[in-house]
């Protein structure tokens, strides 16, 4: 992640300023969240911006010596059926398989979630090509697998179908040929979907033999349910 440091007199940003600065110069949103977390009563936070947010405003909070991301979350995103329980559920669920930084405060009363800040740079394409990397990525991979269900689903079809129906409430006009776009689409994707339950050739990278990699066998066709 990289921050930006905003400059002398920058609006809604003060780097190395009191809690009462804060509180004056933030965005009150802000300001409200970093009152509200137990162990930073008292003390003075130097806050930066982060970049990158689409549905969220995210800042880093430098305060006793630690660093911390503050996501608030965008408003009305609940409109994009976004579960922000789901979304803590499952940054805590990572965060102790180890693929994530720890969740430190969720406030949804607040609109705004907390965790440590993970002082690194971005994995450039290429150093996927080297052993040791690729290596820690399947590791990671397989964490990720081994964690726990999460309470929410994700049904592409549902998605689409619900947000034509926030948009005509909030009185968008939908085009007149969106109308049979998603029905047929289900039923082209239907369609291609292989009906036999005889295991399928599958296609896998060249994963380095690594010795804790052990290749996935071939597996049935999985049956596939969509909500109409």
């Amino acid at each position: 992640m990289r921050t930006s440091v905003p400059s002398a007199g920058s609006p809604g940003l003060a780097y190395g300023s009191s809690l009462r600065a804060v509180a004056q110069a933030l965005d009150p949103d802000l300001a409200s969240v970093v009152a509200a977390v137990p162990a930073w009563s008292g003390l003075e936070p130097k806050v930066a911006s982060l970049g990158g947010g689409i549905t969220n405003r995210n800042f880093r909070v430098d305060i006793a010596g630690q660093s911390f991301v503050v996501r608030l979350f965008g408003k009305d995103s609940e409109l994009l059926g976004i579960d922000r329980a789901a979304e803590h559920q499952a940054a805590t669920s990572a965060a102790k398989a180890g693929v994530a930084p720890e969740v430190v405060e969720y406030l949804p009363e607040l609109r705004a979630l907390v965790t440590r800040f993970v002082d690194a740079d971005p994995l450039p394409p290429q150093d996927l090509e080297r052993r040791e990397v690729l290596e820690q990525v399947v590791r990671s991979v397989k964490a990720i697998h081994a964690m726990g269900h999460i309470r929410s689903m994700f049904d592409s079809f549902g998605v689409v179908r619900d947000y034509r129906t926030v948009a005509e409430e909030h009185g968008v006009r939908v085009p007149d040929e969106y109308g049979s776009g998603p029905a047929q689409f289900k039923l082209n994707v239907k369609s291609h979907l292989p009906t036999s339950s005889v295991p399928t050739k599958q296609w896998r990278p060249k994963l380095p033999e690594a010795p804790e990699y052990v290749p996935v066998p071939p597996v049935t066709t999985p049956t596939l349910s969509f909500v109409s």
